[in-house]
């Protein structure tokens, strides 16, 4: 019996049902197996397997299973049915197995959101099971007092306990409950923004690696990669995660995990511009809410809902859900919340700064979009780019940055980030393409500054449109080919206001450059750096033979571009003969 109960608090769930049929030869097994049966979701079998036993069971045997049942009542959102075996407990248990009574109460509490009753009772279960000499229990409270310190927004707190109860489970050699809670704890830190690239990939190999039999574990790591990947602007594969996560989700009647995901779905519908579809599963996640204990999912849906009244400009209907929320807020809102309403202005700060990094840049957006720009790019979190960038959402656009060799591309499945991904040629053939279409010709001389030849051009032609092709998001068909020459097929831009930072690269333009560029006459790719070398240190000049040298040119195509410099109006020609030099027009270029 003892491997039996030690397969339990492992988390072998599958086996114990495997090898024991119901309901069990003995007591110890009928409440093991009830146990099993509730970890795994399948209540109705363990709530008849609990009736039509419970004479034979002692009192301890009846307190641990009901405590199992009733935490798979509470996660299937069946509150008064965790309810009268958690009052059961706490009134009938024996100082043997109080630490369960207690765990059960505190996990009530947890669940309606009432974090500080939950971390009270948490601490009495602990005391209990340190009392008992409960390596198992022990680790419960201390798992469950760590959710609680995290939902308080004491955060380092809370990951210290929960990063304590995986250890406790690994002491004890119970690598499935170790496994449960690191997903739980790995959850937190994507959410808090902390390490953003590496959560991603964890969460990726949890969802697909995890051993832990538990569905709501992950049911819950679905949930929070669909979340992960709609913050990185991946909507299409937040969107199948979360289709996949379904199944899992409706399987087991878990209803919290389904309001989640009708929440995370609004969320990638309105990041698509689908409001219709955003608003039906608001509806949808309404109609899951239970009044009495899901005030704090009321509140997540309330503020999506005020999000998608304010992008509609339906200011009118804005003030009765705002009241609501804040009435709700007093009681039951939880960090995450309270964050919220600190970004809208409808509370004082409470955070701290650099605890919570996607809290602290949410904070930056609301207060300066212009400004948050390399915080998103940095981390990751293409999904704000729309807003940043002031473009409609769900619409294909490819936008290019200031430091002219990134690019950024909008669609309906999602936002993509090239950086560094344009060499100069790449820019200025792109640049060249968002004014209209171009035929060989113009590309030739704009370019490259040649009259074009077929048999000498085309080649070169060719190539550096391959190389655009590949430096393009690899989605995208941005580039056609027509019977004139080429096009693009859809809006391309290029900022014309510098967001902070310079540029990435030595032969990109500072952006003052690019605006005397740009206003003037179009020149090749070489004569823009001639005039970017200029424009940097004004007291610098060419003449014909550093000009022929410096770009390895002949000494006539060396004399054609400089000449055409003057006559577009960015050089002037200084002395005669071989002192022949040529210097920047003043007025244009940048400091020296």
């Amino acid at each position: 019996m003892a491997g039996l109960r030690a397969q339990l608090e492992k988390g072998e769930f599958q086996q114990i049902v495997k090898s024991l049929r119901p309901p069990g030869k003995t007591p110890e097994e009928t409440e093991i197996l009830i146990s099993a049966l509730s970890f795994l979701g399948r209540l109705e079998e363990a709530e008849g397997l609990l009736a039509a036993r419970s004479a034979a069971l002692d009192l301890e045997q009846k307190v641990r299973a009901r405590f199992s049942l009733g935490l798979a009542f509470l996660r299937a959102s069946k509150f008064p049915s965790a309810k009268r075996l958690f009052l059961l407990n706490a009134k009938s248990a024996p100082p043997s197995v109080q630490d369960y009574a207690a765990q059960g109460v505190a996990l009530y509490y947890y669940f309606f959101g009432q974090f500080e009753r939950s971390r009270k009772w948490g601490l009495k279960a602990l005391r209990a099971a340190m009392q008992n000499g409960s390596a198992y229990t022990q680790l419960l409270a201390t798992d469950l007092l760590g959710h609680s310190h995290v939902q308080m927004g004491q955060r380092f707190e809370g990951l210290r306990l929960l990063r304590e109860s995986v250890q406790l489970a690994l002491d004890s050699e119970k690598p499935f409950t170790a496994e449960s809670i690191d997903a739980e704890r790995l959850i937190y830190e994507a959410q808090f923004g902390s390490r953003v690239q590496e959560s991603l990939r964890q969460l990726e190999n949890f969802s697909s690696e995890l051993r832990a039999q538990s569905s709501y574990t992950r049911g819950n790591l679905l949930l929070e990669l669909g979340r992960q990947l709609t913050l990185h602007g991946d909507w299409k594969r937040a969107r199948e995660v979360l289709d996949r996560g379904s199944f899992q989700i409706y399987q087991y009647g878990l209803r919290r995990q389904e309001l989640t995901l009708q929440l995370r779905l609004a969320e990638v519908s309105y990041r698509q511009g689908d409001l219709s579809s955003s608003l039906h599963f608001l509806q949808a996640a309404r109609r899951c809410l239970n009044q009495v204990s899901d005030r704090a999912f009321e509140i997540r849906i309330l503020g999506l809902e005020i999000k998608l009244l304010e992008s509609q400009n339906e200011h009118g209907l804005l003030a009765p859900k705002k009241q609501r929320l804040l009435e709700l807020s007093e009681s039951y809102g939880d960090a995450i919340n309270r964050q919220m309403l600190e970004r809208k202005g409808w509370r004082a700060s409470a955070s701290r700064p650099g605890e919570d990094p996607l809290h602290d840049f949410l904070k930056s957006l609301e207060e300066s979009p212009a400004e948050s720009l390399r915080a998103c790019l940095e981390h990751g979190w293409f999904n704000f780019l729309p807003e940043i960038l002031q473009k409609p959402r769900g619409e294909r656009r490819l936008v290019v940055l200031e430091d002219q060799v990134s690019w950024v591309a909008f669609s309906k499945d999602g936002v993509s980030v090239g950086e560094n991904a344009l060499t100069s040629q790449s820019h200025r053939l792109l640049w060249l393409l968002s004014k209209g279409p171009q035929s060989k010709e113009s590309l030739v001389q704009k370019v490259w500054g040649y009259e074009y030849d077929p048999l000498r051009h085309d080649s070169l032609i060719y190539s550096a449109l391959s190389s655009l092709r590949k430096s393009l998001p690899v989605q995208s068909s941005l580039l056609e080919t027509t019977e004139q020459g080429w096009r693009l097929t859809e809006p391309c831009e290029f900022l014309s206001k510098a967001f902070d930072g310079a540029a990435r690269v030595p032969t990109a333009p500072s952006p003052e450059v690019s605006e005397n560029l740009t206003k003037g006459e179009p020149l090749s790719l070489r004569q823009e750096q001639a005039f970017l070398v200029l424009s940097q240190n004004k007291k610098q000049f060419w003449d014909i033979k550093t000009y022929r040298s410096h770009f390895k040119v002949a000494t006539m195509t060396a004399f054609r571009d400089l000449k055409d410099l003057v006559e577009k109006g960015y050089l002037l020609r200084r002395g005669r003969g071989r002192t022949t030099c040529y210097v920047l027009k003043p007025g244009l270029g940048g400091s020296s």
